[in-house]
């Protein structure tokens, strides 16, 4: 079933519009399906992780670098640095 189509028109600056096309381009595909693929990803990163092959070679690199490190507690670390400043 072909899902129903409609326009959107975006303002952006000309280099957007450049590096679009070409990135698009590059990649034998439309702006529009660039566009599109990227809304999906939005909808769709926020509930599930990406597989890892579709990461960039960097983020790949840094998976799992935090294994075994609890996250720091923002507010602790906040309260620290503004104790320090203020000294």
């Amino acid at each position: 079933m072909k899902r129903a189509t409609a326009k959107l028109t975006l303002a952006l600056d000309s280099a957007a519009i450049r590096k679009a096309k070409r990135f698009a381009r590059s990649h034998n595909k439309s702006v529009s399906q660039i566009v599109q693929d990227y809304f999906t990803a939005l909808d769709e990163s926020s509930n599930t992780v990406p597989p890892v092959d579709t990461l960039p070679p960097r983020t790949r690199r840094l998976m799992g670098i935090l294994k075994g490190h609890p996250a720091p507690d923002s507010e602790t670390e906040l309260a620290a640095h503004v104790a320090q400043k203020h000294k």
